[in-house]
């Protein structure tokens, strides 16, 4: 009975590692937005009753990462993939509307507080745009976790049965030597 409950214990605490390498992708520093770990990501917006402009009135963000990758991708409703971000890197986006014009968005910001995971609820970006920078505009989001490419296992649950074959094998082990 001892046995199957620790094999129980060890097989439950494979999704919960999984589920919380997600967490804390970001963090806002300085008015910059600092990549914490390399994640699949999916920027969620929300609208907002301050926020004069939803990203919905926007035809494409621009990801601009410090290590000089830079994708754009087409704003079709309230989400995003933007896909891999990788550890390290400092993140800015960059809007555009209809006649090429692109406006950077570099400042960045945290709204409300998750009690259950001691973080931000929102990151919010903003920055002046139009002629002379006369218009300002900002954007409420939260992380989503992108799609994981197929085949591969998660970092997570490859380090949980790690974990979990040499809490078995010292187990059995030890069961060995105290015969002995």
């Amino acid at each position: 009975m001892k046995r199957f409950l620790l094999l129980l214990s060890f097989l439950c605490a494979v999704p919960a590692f999984s589920a919380y390498q997600y967490d804390n992708v970001f963090q806002v520093e300085g008015g910059k937005l600092n990549v914490m770990q390399s994640a699949n990501i999916v920027l969620n917006f929300h609208d907002i009753a301050w926020q004069s402009d939803p990203i919905t009135n926007w035809d494409s963000i621009t990801v601009v990462s410090s290590s000089g990758q830079k994708n754009t991708f087409d704003i079709t409703g309230n989400s995003v993939a933007v896909g891999n971000v990788s550890k390290g890197d400092t993140i800015q986006f960059w809007l555009s509307r209809a006649g090429n014009d692109f406006y950077a968005f570099d400042h960045f910001w945290t709204n409300g507080w998750d009690s259950k995971t001691g973080t931000p609820e929102y990151l919010v970006f903003g920055g002046n745009w139009g002629p002379n920078g006369g218009s300002y505009s900002s954007f409420e989001f939260q992380v989503g976790e992108g799609s994981a490419p197929s085949g591969q296992p998660l970092p997570g649950v490859l380090a949980s049965l790690l974990i979990g074959g040499a809490g078995g094998g010292f187990l059995t082990w030890r069961k060995k030597r105290s015969k002995n």
